[in-house]
């Protein structure tokens, strides 16, 4: 497929979105437009939470406050994009205490020239790290998007906005859910151990599905920060809406450092416009040392 035609009928930062957030079901329906909804069927607004800062400590997961991975991501042979993931310091969403994680994609290379794009996803977990408080996305560019999702965790529901604007009907989901971005923390806090499942629920605020991996095998995956033994996971791609519904044999492939507490080395994803692969290049912060020592000699 010529690499404009590709781009510009499927954006390449939603094949990047779609990589990254696989494993939390990214199928769920980000980017879509607010043309042809009704007032008729849009429910009213739910206030914004109120998002503070917090001076205390979370002790919910071992990832630690203050990690930066940086992933080179590639289409084929080419460079189309970096990615960074942040631990960032807790915040308060409505008194609560919690998680704070953002992902930040931008393109590279020829594809910044074709169709720039800038994502942003932020999560607010609460300090189990079994509930999404808050969840918001902006996008920049060729591609744009202000989305926000607010939980109600009395009533078991999400009601998700697009520019301000209510999206009709609401995300339910069971007593346990997190968001795209942060469900991949929650897999890093598991004891990941080969022939293990592991199932948990994803919801963007408009779809809910149930997430499972099978940790299937264990590969030795070379990087340029040096040479690591990792798990292979393989989540399952039938809820999975967007490209990987029109491909016939999609499938996603993430590579989890065996040791704890399990960083993501390699992601990889292919699809009917081709592969995707995301390598960790670089780690900023308190788990750099950790990961380092992890390396195989």
């Amino acid at each position: 497929m010529n690499p404009v035609t590709a781009l510009r009928s499927i954006p390449v930062v939603s094949n990047l979105r779609w990589l990254f957030l696989a494993i939390g079901a990214v199928g769920l329906s980000y980017g879509q437009d607010t043309e042809g909804w009704s007032n008729e069927n849009r429910p009213e607004a739910w206030p914004l939470p109120e998002i503070e800062s917090y001076d205390g400590e979370l002790g919910g997961i071992s990832v630690p406050i203050g990690e930066t991975l940086s992933y080179r991501i590639t289409w084929g042979v080419f460079h189309v994009a970096n990615s960074q993931i942040e631990m960032k310091t807790p915040k308060t969403v409505d008194g609560e205490p919690a998680y704070h994680i953002s992902m930040f994609t931008q393109t590279h290379g020829f594809v910044n020239a074709l169709y720039k794009v800038k994502d942003l996803h932020e999560s607010f977990v609460n300090e189990d790290f079994t509930r999404t408080l808050h969840y918001r996305k902006r996008t920049e560019g060729n591609e744009t998007s202000d989305s926000k999702v607010v939980f109600n965790w009395e009533t078991q529901r999400a009601l998700r906005t697009d520019w301000g604007l209510p999206r009709p009907g609401f995300a339910t989901f069971p007593e346990s859910a997190l968001d795209p971005l942060s469900i991949t923390f929650a897999y890093r806090a598991q004891k990941l151990e080969l022939g293990e499942q592991i199932r948990l629920f994803a919801t963007d605020g408009w779809k809910t599905v149930q997430v499972d991996i099978d940790i299937e095998k264990e590969e030795r995956i070379k990087t340029r920060l040096g040479t690591f033994d990792c798990y292979l996971v393989e989540p399952d791609t039938k809820d999975l809406g967007g490209v990987f519904e029109k491909s016939d044999d999609a499938t996603i492939q993430i590579w989890f450092n065996k040791a704890a507490p399990h960083v993501p080395i390699k992601m990889k994803s292919a699809v009917v416009v081709g592969s995707f692969s995301a390598e960790l290049s670089n780690i900023e912060g308190p788990g750099r040392e950790a990961l380092i020592q992890s390396r195989v000699k």
